[in-house]
């Protein structure tokens, strides 16, 4: 199992094709971990609102994944500001409750 909580493991697979889904699970488990984000004991918990956080940004723009892990790694705050996490310590999870709906 992936270190990626369920919630963020469903997001992927609802954003994202089968294949394309286990690839952007395996970078946000493998290069956005707690120690690749400066976050050194954060629980899967804790790392949720920064992953989610990558999946909003990069598929509302469009942009390459990848793009935004390497500006998570350098800040990821300022992703938490593109994806509109970074006032609501809980808006993560309405967002991704709202995905599916």
């Amino acid at each position: 199992m992936k270190n990626l909580t369920k919630t963020t493991t469903k997001v992927i697979h609802h954003l994202y094709k089968s294949r394309e889904a286990m690839e952007i699970a395996d970078m946000l488990d493998l290069d956005c971990n707690s120690m690749s984000l400066g976050c050194n004991g954060w629980s899967l918990e804790q790392l949720e609102r920064i992953h989610l956080a990558i999946l909003k940004s990069s598929y509302s723009k469009n942009q390459d994944i990848e793009i935004t892990i390497k500006q998570a790694k350098k800040d990821w705050r300022d992703v938490l500001v593109s994806a509109g996490f970074a006032e609501d310590l809980e808006a993560h999870k309405l967002w991704a409750e709202g995905i599916g709906n």
